[in-house]
């Protein structure tokens, strides 16, 4: 197994590649943020927000929620452009404390909620089939 010469994450990962100094893919994708122009990102957001905007009130977007920091800071900025999403959660085994906390957070948004918890047979052999490929049984 190859770990990355930086972060040590392990070429088990699905979708990553390491480059000829052992640097994986993540890495090299952080260290290219400094080259990107975010105001004009965003004004190029705010643009796409524009036109795809619920005008009625409506869900205009879908967000898959973990519990995770990354969904919390996803539907926080969905608001900040002033999207109304679907928040919604496939349920693996057991959240964390903070996984918890973090999904009850993303309710008291004021945002819909779905949390959809799978067949467990179905579970259990998605939980294998990641497990000995992948090496996570989220995955």
């Amino acid at each position: 197994m190859e770990y990355c010469a930086k972060c040590v994450i392990p070429s088990t990962k699905p979708d990553i590649y390491f480059d000829l100094n052992g640097v994986c893919s993540g890495c090299k994708s952080f260290e290219s943020r400094a080259e990107v122009d975010w105001a004009k990102r965003t004004a190029e957001f705010g643009e796409l927000a524009n036109f795809y905007r619920s005008k009625n009130g409506e869900w205009d977007c879908v967000i898959g929620v973990s519990g995770g920091k990354d969904s919390l800071y996803q539907v926080l900025r969905a608001i900040e452009f002033g999207f109304n999403p679907l928040c919604v959660t496939s349920t693996t085994c057991d959240f964390s404390e903070i996984g918890k906390r973090n999904l009850t957070a993303i309710k008291e948004l004021g945002v819909d909620h779905i949390q959809f918890s799978a067949n467990p047979i179905v579970r259990r052999k998605l939980n294998r089939l990641g497990l000995e490929q992948v090496g996570d049984i989220a995955w």
